[in-house]
């Protein structure tokens, strides 16, 4: 039963439960298609619906969100984890395409 649990489990969560600039997400560990696989730890942007306020912050499909406030972020109770706990505005870094980046999300 327990192996079944595992197959039926989605491979990414969508973060409705945030509020601002990441809300919307659906997110999940690093993809083996994704140039990075194995050589980055974060966790990688499976869909950014439009009209989302990830969307407005300008999330892109392949970003890999790296850390929060400097906070690094290897799993999605990590990347959870650092949003509870960070202030009203707060840096995320990601690496988009290879180069990384980071953008100040407003909750």
């Amino acid at each position: 039963m327990t192996v079944a649990k595992a197959v039926l489990q989605p491979v990414g969560q969508r973060l409705q439960r945030t509020t601002g600039g990441v809300a919307g997400l659906m997110v999940g560990e690093i993809l083996l298609g994704n140039p990075l696989y194995g050589d980055l730890s974060g966790i990688q942007v499976l869909e950014v619906p439009p009209r989302s306020p990830a969307y407005r912050t300008g999330f892109e499909i392949g970003d890999v969100i790296v850390s929060i406030d400097g906070a690094n972020v290897r799993t999605l109770v990590d990347l959870n984890q650092r949003i509870a706990r960070a202030d009203l505005q707060y840096r995320v870094d990601l690496i988009r395409d290879g180069v990384p980046f980071w953008m100040r999300i407003s909750r």
